[in-house]
């Protein structure tokens, strides 16, 4: 489906180009060899510098963003990446560019929900009902959540929050993640950035938070 669509997707996602078989039996399937380094090392570089990660983290967010765009305006409207997370990124330093990999996790037209790194029953997720649609039978399915709109913006919403937090944060209890939101505030993190990270773990829907890192200074 991927490929039957791939018209409608940005060149920055890595659609898988040829199936695999193995004695008449498919096996797996190929990709194109993308050159860059994983963004994963990317954000655990110290020697970099911050603005340069989180120009990245805010490419992520563009993607999201652009996918948001292809489902309300294409043929193509039940496309969800689900997975993300930081090692399915890959970056090309020298074209400051970033490329999605690991599109055989994603969720098109309402099929299967694979597993996702912070879709997890561990994660903060659970503490809000009805907002994110856990999985009852999972017999047929091996994701815990069904991946959309919100469960993609909470995964990017946890990326930045690893990064900043330096562990992971989607393993927090809820006082503990509500004690480093008001840290967060205490060292000046920009208000409407915090209530974007706030939304998580509320009823409201998630947001699309690229457009305020750059308020992120390197002190902070």
């Amino acid at each position: 489906m991927l490929d039957d669509n791939k018209d409608y997707l940005p060149e920055n996602l890595c659609v898988p180009d040829y199936l695999v078989s193995v004695g008449g039996v498919i096996e797996g399937f190929t990709m194109p060899k993308i050159d860059g380094i994983n963004l994963s090392t990317i954000l655990k570089d110290k020697s970099l510098d911050i603005k340069e990660k989180i120009f990245y983290l805010k490419k992520v967010g563009e993607v999201l963003r652009q996918i948001e765009q292809i489902r309300k305006y294409t043929p193509f409207n039940d496309f969800y990446l689900n997975d993300v997370h930081d090692s399915n990124f890959i970056v090309n330093p020298n074209k400051k560019s970033i490329t999605v990999l690991d599109l055989d996790s994603s969720r098109v037209f309402s099929h299967a929900t694979f597993a996702s790194r912070y879709l997890t029953p561990f994660a903060l997720l659970n503490n809000v009902k009805d907002k994110y649609k856990i999985i009852k039978d999972t017999s047929q399915q091996l994701g815990y959540v069904e991946a959309d709109n919100n469960t993609d913006l909470y995964c990017y919403i946890i990326m930045i929050l690893n990064y900043l937090y330096g562990e992971n944060v989607n393993n927090m209890n809820l006082v503990d993640f509500y004690l480093y939101l008001n840290y967060l505030e205490s060292i000046g993190i920009n208000k409407e950035l915090i209530e974007i990270f706030s939304r998580i773990v509320s009823n409201k829907k998630n947001k699309n938070s690229y457009n305020l890192l750059d308020s992120l200074t390197n002190e902070q």
